[in-house]
């Protein structure tokens, strides 16, 4: 074989002399890389280090052909001179191909090739080739390709390849759509646009991936799944709040895992919870979608099994190596989340499936679980009750299943409020018998800081904060308005949403409907509010609106219910009224505004509250620890 520049035969002894032409070599020839063209050194160890110690490494000239680089019985690694080569850009290819079947060439991506161009048509990449690679890694489908002849920047060849060309036949050639190599220079630009489109053939190889990330955001250069973190995979439904912000502040305070996400989507105007998937990595305080599967089968509210369900979780899983389930909500997904085979977790932060009501108080239903379930159903209204399903009979099926599947696959579960946690016992006693530990929510950091003093002004400045729909605070917030509170105070809704509608030019209510949490502290500075409400009339389970207020430093009146029962200590950091009493909360906001120092007092006592409890690190080591303790229960993955 003609070889220019370095030869190196790291081969050993053992090994005859190579023959062209022979079928096999030797009983156990090393990988061979042949490296086109002239390498750099630092390159060179570069690549190196990429490789098994055992090899055979030959430079050859740049346009050295396919059959000068490749001997009978042995597997050839064809390498470009001084490509940019990604993280573990070998192993992955090599990986690829020991699960590849019927291929005998198989290349990575490459935006130099237009066959093997990952980017849309005539698409620009804002980014180097390193970060091209990650958006492959993240949105393709780790997947190889039929992709006809061509190979790429980096390929590698099977031990039949010489055979098959001293045969005239054509190689079976794949490409790896989750792994991109191109040569040092090349542009990273998408194919140029065909002068003739009408006879033009299809580049249908990387088609799937072109069309990822055509409608995808620039993608974060992360690998998860490639290095020791083991990855962690949130079950989710896709309605945000405090759900959502649990696993982004998890995911933001746990160094040691990759967090990813399974939301499901659909139409609330349908009453179909479950219509999509999306898998999503959760980094920097953000969700980055990945992929979204549109079901054929919709899942109303929650499924008890369903294969669709199945087969997007067991892609997500292939395709990042899953090694954990937490499962936040069940809502449009199905139980099949239950039955991973991983260790599994439960977060309790509503009732769900267990009670058809999101926010609930079960106060007197010991003994009565039956005939309270019926009635609640009877008596239930939108927005409260976002379900289809209204019929006792599918919510007692769904809870029987339920509970069977936790105790099936010992899950572990977890309350952020001994409050929630009880009130699951009531509903499912047996339960009891379950590890079942309480955890206060973590708050990541959001440029929290103690606001300015607010001024001197004949009229208080009170903020509520968040969602008021329903049972959030409308219907206290309208009775509250309704007495004289409007003579001697403002009254700003922060992040209110639709319901805010509702107040549309309501005297001295000013409405902000929607916020980004970062935007929180400086929108609060220029409100400069005295205190803040949370007249929510059902319980919370755990309240991050609460924990923001206290991090701003802000007193805060709340209804004597739930987590704000359990969190807030009457007078100490913060006062507790009647939920049923709108009066008593006039007279509260009364007496905030005669006593400044108590304003302060409150304020301070709060922030150093939040201070002491957990934060976003601590959250994640003790849940983290939790779901340890979960048993693991593997089941096969089916292959692509």
């Amino acid at each position: 074989m003609a070889a220019s520049g370095r030869f190196r035969d790291n081969s050993g002894k053992a090994h005859r002399p190579r023959v062209r032409g022979a079928h096999i070599v030797t009983s156990s020839p090393p990988l061979c890389v042949a490296v086109l063209g002239q390498p750099e050194s630092a390159w060179l160890g570069a690549l190196l280090a990429q490789l098994p110690p055992d090899i055979e490494l030959i430079v050859l000239d740049g346009d050295a052909r396919i059959v000068d680089s490749v001997d009978a019985g042995q597997t050839t690694l064809r390498i470009r001179a001084n490509a940019l080569l990604p993280p573990l850009a070998i192993r992955r290819l090599r990986d690829a191909a020991a699960d590849a079947v019927g291929y005998d060439a198989i290349s990575a991506a490459d935006v130099g090739v237009d066959a093997l161009n990952p980017l849309p048509e005539a698409q620009i990449f804002d980014g180097d080739a390193v970060r091209l690679d990650a958006a492959a890694w993240l949105l393709g489908a780790h997947a190889v390709r039929p992709c006809g002849q061509v190979t790429g920047t980096l390929a590698l060849f099977g031990p039949e390849c010489a055979h098959r060309l001293a045969q005239g036949l054509l190689l079976r050639c794949g490409v790896l759509d989750s792994l991109h190599v191109a040569a040092a220079g090349t542009p990273l630009r998408g194919a140029p646009a065909p002068a003739q489109r009408h006879i033009a053939a299809p580049q249908a190889s990387l088609a799937p991936l072109r069309a990822a990330l055509a409608g995808a955001d620039a993608l974060p250069n992360l690998r998860p799944g490639l290095d020791r973190r083991s990855v962690v995979l949130h079950v989710l439904h896709g309605w945000g709040g405090g759900a959502e912000q649990f696993a982004l502040d998890l995911a933001e305070g746990d160094a040691e895992r990759w967090h990813l996400a399974l939301y499901a989507r659909g139409e609330w105007s349908r009453q179909r919870c479950g219509e999509t998937l999306e898998l999503a990595l959760l980094h920097g305080g953000r969700l980055w979608p990945l992929a979204r599967h549109a079901l054929a089968a919709p899942i109303a509210t929650c499924a008890i099994d369903h294969p669709e369900w199945r087969a997007v979780f067991d892609d997500a899983r292939r395709r990042f190596g899953v090694a954990s389930v937490i499962v936040s909500s069940l809502i449009g997904h199905s139980l099949d989340a239950l039955g991973t085979g991983l260790p599994t977790e439960l977060v309790c932060h509503d009732y769900f499936p267990l009670w058809p009501l999101l926010h609930a108080d079960f106060d007197t239903l010991d003994g009565g679980a039956g005939a309270a379930l019926a009635e609640a159903l009877a008596d239930a209204r939108a927005p409260e009750f976002p379900f289809a399903e209204r019929e006792p009979a599918f919510w007692r099926a769904l809870r029987a299943a339920f509970l069977a599947g936790v105790d099936r696959v010992g899950a572990v579960l977890c309350a952020p409020t001994e409050g929630v946690r009880r009130n699951w016992l009531r509903l499912a006693p047996e339960l009891a018998a379950r590890r079942f530990e309480v955890i206060g929510h973590g708050l990541r950091d959001f440029g929290a800081r103690h606001l300015p003093k607010p001024p001197v002004r004949d009229r208080m400045r009170l903020v509520v904060l968040g969602r008021l729909n329903g049972g959030k605070g409308e219907r206290l917030l309208r009775a509250l308005l309704a007495t004289d509170l409007r003579e001697h105070a403002d009254v700003f809704l922060v992040g209110c949403g639709r319901a805010g509608l509702g107040f549309l030019g309501e005297r001295h209510v000013h409405l902000i409907f929607d916020y980004r949490r970062d935007e929180l502290p400086d929108l609060l500075a220029r409100i400069a509010p005295d205190a803040a409400l949370l007249p929510a009339t059902v319980a919370e389970s755990y309240s991050y609106t609460l924990s923001e207020l206290r991090a701003l430093g802000l007193p805060t009146i709340a209804t004597a219910l739930g987590a704000f029962a359990e969190r807030i200590r009457d007078t100490h950091d913060g006062l507790l009224v009647a939920p049923d009493d709108p009066l008593a909360l006039a007279d509260a906001i009364q007496r905030l505004l005669k006593d400044t120092a108590l304003r302060r007092r409150l304020g301070a006592a709060a922030r150093q509250r939040v201070q002491a409890e957990f934060d976003a690190h601590t959250e994640a080591d003790r849940l983290l620890a939790l779901i340890a303790a979960a048993p693991t229960r593997l089941r096969k993955v089916p292959t692509p």
